[in-house]
């Protein structure tokens, strides 16, 4: 349903005690999208966010974003060297849900963010370790999953078995897959606290490419710290390399190569999901377009193989590479060793854990976007009790937003969404995308094509 900017503001003062919208600004692209929303100037100076579902899948992720934000604490959010959403209320939208919450200023990835000698590379280590700090009592508290590295294992495991079933996924694909789980000493880390979801696309950065908020926590989770990296296979492998050695430091990780191994199976893994996600809608197209991608990844292991006696470093090479590297010598002397990943490796296949048990929100990548916003900063439900069709309902604070959204997810019966991993690259993905199944982009936090309108009181009362 296509909805004006007025109507729009008109929610959100229905949505939100006491506010007064004094601008709307447009927030959205040309596409398909998940979302239609706007950006809305307050009287007192503020910029807020309205964001109405489009789809009941859309609906049931911004169910789960938004009990990852509730999990994250006031105090959990100081200690973070970003911003995260903070959802203000909601209320009725026609036969949905309209929801309110802080404006989140920055600007999409750039491909040259993500280059090894970028300020972006320090801020990408120095973020991702703060999630990873955060205490493990925030998810238990929430009820969110809790995975411990065995677990990771044997939900991998079944994920294998099925794909496998299916009789599509080529030997010499399993074989690696096959040798990755059978390394025992790989599945030794300790689980800690982890995004679950992170992509290029869940980082919004200052104009000095310093991470100034991140996206879509609705895959927050307790798990393996490598899932967060998994994103990194469509960068330049050594800005890959790089990340994780100053990671390691932060974090005074002993292995950060196993780290790097995990995260590079788990992003081949995703082939896996898209297909068996093919195989459960009865989607022929989507299948193809697996048994395309696993063709591609068959490729880069036969180049692999011709390249096993070239002059790549070894994963032991690596490591002592990485062990040898002082805390304070420089980003630039640290990706110096070009080629401690061989490029042909690299195949960037999304992020998504391997739980088929866990609540439907899920992560996504890549689509268009049509009149509708991508921004995936969380939202929630409202009984349909609470609120009329009209959208004139009674006040809704973030309190309610969290209980109902708790509830709503728990009810939920809407199947869960599985996004199209990416096309390699060696390049980082430059543009903000969000969770439909198509592998092109559009941008969110972006002020460029923004349309500023003066609000008219009456149009409000």
């Amino acid at each position: 349903m296509v909805r004006s900017h007025l109507t729009l503001a008109a929610l959100a003062t229905s949505a939100v005690s006491n506010l007064e919208v004094t601008q709307v600004h447009e927030h959205t692209f040309g596409g398909s999208g998940d979302y239609t929303s706007a950006v809305l100037g307050t009287a007192g100076g503020e910029q807020l966010i309205i964001r109405i579902p489009t789809s009941q899948t859309a609906e049931t992720h911004q169910s789960a974003d938004l009990l990852g934000l509730a999990a994250l604490t006031q105090g959990a959010r100081k200690g973070l060297p970003f911003a995260v959403a903070e959802p203000l209320g909601q209320t009725r939208a026609g036969n949905t849900r309209a929801v309110v919450y802080g404006y989140l200023e920055g600007r999409k990835v750039d491909e040259n963010d993500l280059g090894p000698d970028t300020t972006a590379i320090p801020s990408l280590a120095k973020a991702i370790a703060a999630i990873h700090r955060l205490p493990s009592s925030l998810i238990i508290e929430a009820g969110l999953p809790v995975r411990s590295a065995a677990e990771v294992r044997e939900e991998t495991t079944r994920l294998l078995a099925r794909a496998e079933a299916t009789r599509l996924v080529p030997s010499s694909v399993l074989n690696r897959w096959q040798a990755v789980m059978n390394d025992t000493d790989l599945w030794q880390f300790s689980g800690t606290v982890v995004n679950g979801g992170l992509s290029a696309d869940s980082f919004l950065f200052t104009e000095d490419a310093e991470v100034a908020a991140i996206l879509d926590w609705s895959e927050l989770r307790v798990s393996d710290p490598a899932l967060d990296f998994a994103w990194l296979t469509s960068a330049p492998s050594q800005s890959q390399v790089t990340v994780v050695a100053e990671y390691a430091q932060l974090r005074d990780i002993p292995n950060p190569v196993d780290v790097l191994r995990r995260a590079e199976f788990y992003s081949e893994l995703n082939i896996a999901r898209w297909l068996l996600h093919g195989k459960d809608s009865h989607d022929q197209n989507v299948v193809d377009d697996a048994v395309n991608m696993f063709a591609v990844l068959v490729d880069r292991i036969s180049v692999e193989a011709e390249r096993a006696g070239a002059s790549v470093m070894s994963v032991t090479q690596v490591q002592d590479y990485l062990d040898q590297v002082p805390a304070d010598v420089s980003l630039r002397t640290r990706t110096e060793a070009e080629g401690l990943l061989d490029d042909s490796q690299r195949i960037d296949l999304g992020h998504d854990e391997f739980d088929d048990d866990d609540h439907d929100g899920v992560n996504h990548n890549g689509a268009n976007d049509d009149g509708a916003d991508h921004d995936r900063n969380g939202a929630g439900y409202d009984r349909a009790d609470h609120d009329r069709a009209d959208g004139s309902s009674a006040d809704r604070n973030s309190t309610d937003v969290i209980t109902d959204s708790r509830t709503s997810l728990r009810d939920a019966t809407a199947s869960r969404r599985v996004t199209r991993p990416a096309e390699s690259s060696d390049a980082a993905t430059s543009s903000r995308t969000t969770g439909k199944s198509s592998p092109s982009s559009s941008s969110t936090h972006d002020a460029d094509h923004q349309v500023t309108e003066p609000i008219e009181r009456d149009l409000l009362d």
